[in-house]
């Protein structure tokens, strides 16, 4: 367990409830700014966690979580998302696209938030499944 500090009120909550807002739309921001937070500290936070800090059960987070990855289009680094834990959004399938398009492994890791290591293991495994590997041109 590594200590960490977390905004728990930023300016940007005090603008939102200022303008009006609903109370998903808040613990949303804040939990993906508290997953930021975290990770920028090298640490990752649980769903759990999110839900205690939350006051919510873990579910209620699960569904913020998903709601706010497709509308986003960005993976929420919690622990469960960067070490494929569950059956939460996994990585692979970014990654690969990635790969496929020429970019390489440092690259890929920085922009998904994996390791090197996983990321050439994702592209291993796709070379054992019969997908010719090739090489990559800097991307």
């Amino acid at each position: 367990m590594k200590p960490i500090i977390l905004t728990y009120l930023a300016a940007e909550d005090i603008e939102t409830i200022r303008n009006g807002f609903t109370s998903r739309q808040l613990r949303i921001n804040r939990m993906v700014r508290w997953c930021e937070e975290a990770y920028d500290q090298g640490a990752l936070l649980t769903q759990l966690d999110l839900a205690i800090l939350l006051n919510c059960c873990d579910a209620v987070v699960s569904d913020y979580a998903n709601e706010y990855q497709r509308a986003s289009g960005r993976i929420l680094p919690t622990r469960g998302n960067i070490h494929d834990l569950s059956g939460a959004i996994t990585h692979k399938r970014e990654i690969i696209t990635l790969y496929l398009q020429g970019c390489l492994t440092p690259t890929i890791a920085r922009k998904t938030r994996h390791s090197k290591e996983a990321v050439d293991r994702y592209i291993r495994d796709l070379g054992s499944r019969g997908y010719p590997l090739r090489e990559r041109k800097a991307h």
